[in-house]
């Protein structure tokens, strides 16, 4: 994903300090899994990537978010190239947020082949919209940007062919494309529940805490309407900065903590992610969520 905020500092600690940490999070912080393999993947690979990019992963955790289910994860789009995803599996990657759209034109030429060899790896899958917000066609401005938001979600529904077993997708919003705080509410929640209305459940939101309340008025409306999965962009931090009054006090689901992390299977830097929730990550599978299905994009 192109980036609204970068990463400033990378602060580094000596290796002994840093594993009593690490050992103080295993002793004490209870991990639920699927399976002990995944277990012991996670705690290594969070080692590793604790002493590289301040254990971030490792060490997600509040006090809102004790005795959970947690996940590693990654999100990925024609920037990383080639995947090999056996490989990514085998790293203790459970769940690939994968770049689907980019605007109403734009289709990533490598979301099909990346979504379908994740799939036969054994990760959780799901796509991702990368926003564009703006005016569409004629009409009073009011009357263009919701339309742009229809067009956009309908365009995402046409290229990401999103299936029961796949994750609920993501919208990204890390621009704002002139549209004033209230303006750009109403075309995220357009565009959320046209996505809802062809899928019958309820996307999530990715974003920054500080775009959020520059370019939104860090409103709660969008949790208000039900929209409870927050998907939060914060680096280099043990604690992450949640908008819109903490997602209206859920706080976040998934954490995207690094844009650099490194991934056996994947040559260069991706952004890594946590899951973290009192229910299991195939809760959040659109067969889970459905209530109903009103529209169908093809």
């Amino acid at each position: 994903m192109v980036r609204a905020q970068m990463s400033v500092l990378r602060a580094r600690a000596t290796s002994l300090p840093i594993l009593s940490l690490v050992m103080a999070f295993v002793m004490v912080t209870p991990v639920v899994a699927s399976s002990s393999g995944n277990v012991a993947s996670g705690l290594l690979d969070g080692l590793g990537a604790f002493e590289r990019s301040l254990g971030l992963e490792a060490a997600a955790t509040d006090s809102a978010h004790r005795h959970v289910y947690r996940r590693s994860g990654i999100d990925v789009s024609h920037w990383q190239g080639r995947i090999d995803w056996p490989k990514v599996a085998a790293s203790g990657v459970d769940f690939a947020i994968i770049k689907a759209t980019d605007g109403s034109t734009d289709a990533d030429e490598w979301y099909h082949r990346n979504r379908n060899r994740a799939r036969r790896a054994g990760l959780y899958v799901t796509a991702y919209h990368f926003a564009h917000p703006g005016l569409s066609g004629g009409g009073t401005r009011q009357q263009r940007i919701l339309r742009d938001a229809r067009i956009q979600a309908h365009f995402f529904l046409r290229n990401a062919n999103l299936s029961p077993r796949d994750l609920i997708p993501a919208l990204d919003l890390e621009l704002a494309g002139g549209l004033r705080p209230a303006e750009l509410q109403d075309w995220t929640i357009t565009f959320l529940r046209e996505v809802e209305g062809a899928i019958g459940a309820k996307p999530m939101v990715y974003s920054t805490a500080a775009f959020w309340r520059s370019h939104l008025g860090d409103t709660a409306n969008i949790a208000r309407a039900g929209f409870d999965v927050f998907w939060v962009a914060h680096w280099d931090t043990h604690t992450p900065d949640v908008p819109g009054r903490e997602w209206l006090g859920r706080g976040w689901t998934f954490w995207q903590w690094t844009d650099c992390g490194r991934i056996r299977g994947i040559y260069d830097c991706v952004d890594r992610n946590t899951y973290t929730s009192s229910k299991s990550l195939k809760s959040l599978r659109i067969g889970h969520r459905q209530v109903h299905r009103t529209v169908r994009h093809r």
